[in-house]
């Protein structure tokens, strides 16, 4: 059986759990024999596209621009993405000493049409990771014996 390949596209709030959902969706698909290349957003901007920003506009270019797209909206309030940022980003942007953060300084566009929406407030990871791969197959994506891995 020929496998049929799709990009992901992680979008969301920094600290929202795009990275650890993902991290996670890679370790069950390769645990499952699949093939899969991770990349994260900075490596993108900075190794493929250094045009690439934040915007609708960018996100709706890379769409155009790869076949077999689905976008997962990894959706959280600010106040919970703040909470959980081990970095401090947030209070260093709301203190104003990093200038252009998304959410704060910069607004933030939630994408109005994302095949995945995952509201990680109220999901474990598990949950969005079963909750993704049962939308997936509803795409004709991911047969169901691989989700259970």
């Amino acid at each position: 059986m020929q496998e049929r390949g799709v990009t992901l596209w992680f979008t969301g709030l920094s600290g929202s759990g795009k990275s650890t959902l993902a991290n996670i969706l890679v370790e069950r698909l390769r645990a499952a024999g699949r093939r899969v290349e991770l990349l994260d957003g900075d490596e993108v901007r900075t190794n493929l596209t250094s045009d690439l920003g934040f915007s609708k506009e960018d996100r709706d270019e890379a769409r155009a621009e790869t076949n077999d797209f689905v976008e997962i909206f990894v959706d959280c309030p600010l106040e919970v993405c703040a909470q959980r940022d081990v970095k401090g980003l947030y209070a260093k942007a709301m203190r104003g000493e990093i200038p252009h953060f998304t959410g704060v300084s910069d607004p933030y566009e939630p994408p109005t049409d994302a095949e995945i929406t995952i509201h990680s407030d109220k999901l474990s990871p598990d949950e969005s990771i079963d909750l993704i791969f049962e939308r997936l197959g509803a795409l004709g994506y991911v047969v169901e014996e691989y989700a259970a891995v």
